[in-house]
């Protein structure tokens, strides 16, 4: 009995015990206040706690940094802070679809989807001051009717005094000359291009004895420049990438779908320029896939870039007629073993070969054949591919172009350094 009685007891005590450290445990409460004093005092006007108006305000500031104006501006302000990146030219409401330096200069013309052309007479300039340019042709009407039209190619001739535009619907090209007083007329030239498919890319003969235009299919076409076709070449390469002619007009390089670069002979009467024809002489063997750029030095070498991710450069200067092939003078490797190579350029002065691939571009010492710079994220988005990059005339600026981007991006050309650096 006794023994039931202590355990009953025992029990009760750590009941007992249990219960305070609960009650202990418990956070103590603050004494309860007035809803005015708990909270900080209304504005006097909006009804509104203080907590309440602060809430309000960050609401309205995250609504204004991440508007789309904002977001917009954020991107160029960025863009045009990375480094060498000194302009973003900003003028189109639809996407760039092609653009052209002056062969002398920094000057630059730009078309957009929108219908409009832009010359910037110095795009550097912040202030930077263009003309524009409403495109027609009355080539596309028996009763002289201008048809507007919006352009999808664009070359300057080296002279610099005119443009000649590929338009988009009429298939028409059209010249446009530029007076000393940076006044734009319509030229003389104004034809309908026969190919089917829109013209891809124009290119004129430095010598101005010819210009060529190409679409998506095997086949360029070659005109004299009072818009006469001269000949139609089918390349047989399935599907045209690139046509490129070299610095003296004598050759035409040609790249598309299959491996190997074709190597044209433009030939002129060289009594009376009279036009001869047009034969393959070279044919450049060594890539293992579709080539997807072509560009030629001023001293006539040739570069080629290929999806198989080689970069190389030849010499097509040999006595072909005896059968000599053009020979291979060094291969470059690419500054990422996974990045898709898209272009190539030599830089006006002869010293630099620019190569672009998804979004970066790499420039690349021929003395050295070692990289100097790489430009990266030169779109802005790592998911936008480069469409179009090219040298001033000059040769102090590159420009590159995003695909389906509104804008055109403008560099600084790097420094040309004693030991190779590569710019993150």
């Amino acid at each position: 009995m006794h023994l039931f009685l202590l355990l009953v007891l025992l029990l009760v005590v750590v009941v007992v015990v249990g219960f305070a450290l609960v009650a202990v445990s418990k956070p103590q409460k603050s004494p309860s206040r007035p809803l005015a004093e708990s909270n900080s005092k209304l504005s006097p006007n909006s009804g509104l706690t203080k907590n309440q108006s602060l809430k309000q305000r960050q609401q309205k500031l995250y609504k204004e940094n991440n508007s789309p104006k904002s977001r917009v501006a954020s991107f160029f302000a960025q863009l045009e802070q990375r480094n060498y990146c000194i302009a973003v030219l900003r003028c189109h409401t639809e996407q760039v679809v092609c653009f052209a330096f002056h062969p002398k200069n920094r000057c630059l013309v730009s078309c957009s989807s929108d219908r409009s052309v832009r010359i910037w007479w110095d795009p550097v300039d912040r202030q930077a001051k263009f003309s524009s340019v409403n495109l027609f042709t009355l080539a596309a009407s028996e009763d002289g009717v201008k048809f507007p039209d919006s352009a999808v190619a664009c070359c300057w001739k080296k002279d610099g005094q005119s443009i000649l535009f590929a338009l988009n619907y009429t298939r028409a090209i059209r010249a446009y000359d530029i007076s000393e007083n940076q006044k734009v007329v319509a030229g003389s030239l104004d034809v309908i291009s026969p190919q089917k498919n829109t013209v891809k890319d124009i290119d004129v003969d430095p010598l101005l004895r010819y210009f060529l235009t190409y679409d998506d299919s095997s086949t360029f076409v070659v005109w004299n420049m009072r818009g006469t076709i001269l000949t139609s070449v089918d390349t047989h390469q399935v599907k045209i990438n690139q046509v490129a002619i070299s610095a003296d007009g004598r050759f035409v390089a040609s790249a598309g779908f299959i491996a190997d670069v074709y190597i044209w002979e433009v030939l002129f009467q060289k009594d009376n320029g009279e036009f001869l024809g047009l034969n393959k002489v070279m044919d450049l063997k060594g890539h293992h896939a579709g080539v997807t750029g072509v560009a030629f030095s001023r001293d006539n070498k040739l570069a080629t870039v290929c999806k198989d991710r080689t970069i190389r450069v030849w010499n097509i200067e040999v006595r072909y007629k005896l059968g000599e092939d053009a020979k291979l003078l060094f291969s470059l490797d690419p500054w990422d073993t996974q990045v898709d190579l898209l272009h190539v350029t030599f830089s006006p002065k002869g010293d630099l070969l620019a190569v672009a691939g998804n979004d970066s571009v790499a420039f690349y010492s021929l003395d050295t054949r070692q990289v100097v710079t790489v430009l990266r994220q030169c779109t802005g988005r790592t998911t936008v591919d480069i469409k179009k990059f090219g040298f001033s005339g000059d040769g102090t600026l590159l420009a590159t172009l995003g695909q389906g981007q509104q804008w055109i991006s403008l560099w600084n050309i790097p420094a040309m350094p004693s030991l190779s650096s590569v710019h993150p």
